[in-house]
């Protein structure tokens, strides 16, 4: 990687190897975990931002995953996403990688639900009859922003 006199990065004739805790330490401060509602259902994203002019590391991780896809995120502030929107490639992909590559931050509470709709999710099409939409609502509902911070499981966790 080098770095010419305009400070943009050239990585054409590089190959950057990505360390999974680093991966796991870039995607706390990132990163995020999302659960939208759709009229058909819900649609599941794993995406990690960063501005473009350092968008070789978005797609680093689609070589280091073998999954996923770099898009524009913000156009206003100049930010990319790899995103992961498969479900075939959250489950089997990107749910072992967090599984033994764990998150230290408030984030891994967010992982947490993710998964936890995504096995909900896996076991077949939720159906308004047997409660499965209203479970994943309550989960999506407190994620992210809507997280309350204090709980016991981020100070119990060891790293």
């Amino acid at each position: 990687m080098m770095m010419n006199n305009n400070n943009m990065v050239n990585i054409s004739n590089s190959t950057l190897v990505l360390n999974p805790y680093w991966i796991t330490g870039f995607t706390d401060a990132e990163g995020s975990f999302q659960i939208t509602s759709q009229r058909n259902g819900f649609k599941f994203e794993f995406k990690v931002t960063q501005k473009n002019t350092s968008s070789y590391v978005l797609h680093a991780k689609i070589g280091y995953f073998k999954c996923g896809r770099v898009n524009i995120d913000n156009r206003k502030y100049s930010a990319d996403k790899f995103v992961v929107t498969s479900l075939n490639d959250l489950v089997f992909i990107i749910i072992p990688f967090f599984d033994k590559y764990s998150l230290i931050t408030k984030k891994y509470l967010d992982y947490l639900d993710f998964k936890q709709v995504l096995e909900i999710m896996n076991k077949g099409e939720p159906r308004p009859t047997d409660g499965g939409l209203i479970k994943i609502r309550k989960i999506k509902s407190g994620m992210n922003r809507n997280r309350i911070i204090n709980s016991p499981i981020i100070k119990e966790k060891k790293i």
